[in-house]
């Protein structure tokens, strides 16, 4: 077993603070923050914008209209509807199933997608470029969608929403492996943090502002949510091409100062590492990350996917407040995981606990209390919704331990193959969104309080088991199969110094 390790700063390395107005990489992970944030937007869009696509009423197995829930024979009656128009009524009459492969066809999507960064797509094009093209194919996705569903139904909508997720399944993996060559280790936390803040800003906007645009008159109401989304994401694409390079060695604009910091105080690895694939997939410590990445895939997807749905046909909420109370648990998460992030690296830098046992705490947190919560949630009904809302944004203010937990393992344990071990994570993430469509919908499909109740046990049983693993097994330090030296030398004023700074 490796000797527990933490953070130093290689002798006479002078320090370049991250938040400064001169530094590159704060406005180089600032940009990957936008990306996640415009891809995540054209993401959720639909997962709102479906409440007021659909006539829920006319669905198969639909309880929309139902005043008594399987609770007791409690009263729940629906919030006033009287802000809500006309535009809000769907004319779609898609079925629960035909809803939940189109959920998934996405996913799918991005599954052949982050198989390809995972054989070299990134490494061969490079980084940025394939992040660009993904966010463009996903905007051309996002104007067709109005069209699709309404001229081309099911089949057409499903196309698209493949198509948008091949796009949108480059994001992550390239992300993690920009922030391995940008930044040290003692500040990867924060900047995972960061960047990974683009997911919620995303959520609290695309549920907030798809709620409010399904009421309206403009451009006939829900199409405008994928319209006015997609034009985001065209001006990311063109922010994108003017500001971010691939890494430090790239980048002409950087200062040399910086760029020795940098260099020094990351990890080395070698031009084309041969990747030990054995090793890798038997490797504890991946494999319980990899859990840990199946259990926030799992639930981040049945919570964006169904929140909305969950709170209109169970909680009786109309759009307004389904809108508000869909997007608070993702600001909990927001601030919590900045703060996180941020207390992580510090505990690394200023003090003497080991960056493993940092890792191992703050996932276990986000296991446990996210678990805990969703059990929860599981004996709650439409009588308790401001509970309901309370333990949401806990369970999600809770996941943002995740961030200095799971998600650090996965760019620290094999910096030389980083971009193998995140394509593969997403390659878990993907496999899990793909599928927690199918069961929620298998499970809730009249939409009933106790087929929820099933739901929440199942997340919280997910949650738990993921976490106990890497308790066990999980690490933030370099394994032994990714320690290997570069194959050409380096210059010399630009000298790597390996992770050695972790002892």
């Amino acid at each position: 077993m490796m000797k527990e390790m933490k953070v130093a700063t290689p002798e006479g390395t002078k320090s370049f603070p991250l938040w400064s107005r001169s530094s590159l990489r704060l406005r180089i992970v600032v940009m990957i923050c936008f990306a996640v944030f415009a891809q995540g937007l054209m993401t959720t869009d639909f997962n709102m914008a479906i409440v007021c696509m659909v006539n829920h009423t006319a669905t198969v197995n639909d309880s929309v209209g139902v005043s008594e829930t399987e609770t007791g024979g409690k009263s729940c009656p629906k919030d006033d509807v009287s802000t809500q128009t006309s535009s809000s009524s769907g004319n779609l009459q898609w079925s629960n199933k035909e809803q939940s492969w189109i959920f998934s066809s996405f996913y799918v999507g991005g599954l052949l997608s982050v198989l390809a960064c995972a054989f070299g797509l990134a490494n061969r094009f490079g980084l940025s470029r394939v992040i660009v093209v993904g966010a463009i194919v996903s905007v051309v996705g996002s104007f067709l969608t109005p069209l699709a569903a309404e001229h081309g139904g099911v089949v057409f909508t499903l196309i698209v929403r493949f198509i948008m997720g091949s796009g949108q399944g480059v994001m992550l993996p390239c992300a993690a492996a920009m922030v391995t060559r940008w930044f040290p280790v003692t500040e990867r936390s924060t900047a995972c943090a960061i960047y990974t803040a683009g997911n919620q800003l995303s959520q609290i906007a695309a549920m907030f502002f798809s709620a409010q645009l399904c009421q309206t008159t403009f451009l006939n109401g829900w199409p405008s949510i994928f319209y006015t989304f997609g034009i985001v994401g065209a001006v990311f694409c063109i922010l994108w091409l003017f500001i971010v390079s691939d890494s430090p060695d790239d980048c002409q604009s950087i200062s040399e100062e910086e760029k020795i910091y940098i260099s020094n105080n990351r990890t080395s690895s070698p031009t084309n590492p041969s990747v030990p694939w054995k090793a890798m997939l038997t490797s504890t410590v991946v494999l319980s990350t990899y859990s840990c990445t199946f259990a926030y895939a799992f639930v981040w997807v049945a919570l964006i996917t169904y929140l909305p749905l969950y709170f209109h046909t169970v909680m009786k909420m109309n759009l307004t407040s389904n809108g508000i109370m869909s997007a608070l648990p993702f600001v909990a998460m927001l601030i919590s995981k900045i703060v996180m992030g941020l207390i992580a690296d510090l505990l690394k830098k200023k003090t003497s606990i080991s960056v493993n046992a940092i890792t191992r705490v703050s996932n276990t947190f986000a296991s446990f209390a996210c678990g805990a919560c969703m059990l929860g949630l599981a004996f709650l009904d439409c009588s308790q919704r401001a509970l309901a809302v309370a333990l949401f944004c806990l369970g999600m203010w809770s996941m943002s331990g995740y961030i200095p937990g799971h998600f650090t393992s996965l760019v620290s344990i094999a910096p030389p193959y980083s971009a193998v071990v995140n394509s593969l994570s997403r390659t878990v993430a993907q496999i899990a969104s793909m599928i927690a469509p199918f069961i929620v919908a298998a499970i809730t499909h009249k939409r009933l309080a106790s087929e929820w109740q099933i739901v929440f046990i199942l997340l919280a049983a997910i949650l738990f088991v993921s976490g106990l693993f890497f308790l066990i097994c999980g690490s933030a330090s370099v394994e032994e199969w990714a320690q290997v030296k570069p194959i050409k030398p380096v210059a010399e004023e630009l000298r790597f110094e390996s992770l050695a700074s972790i002892e």
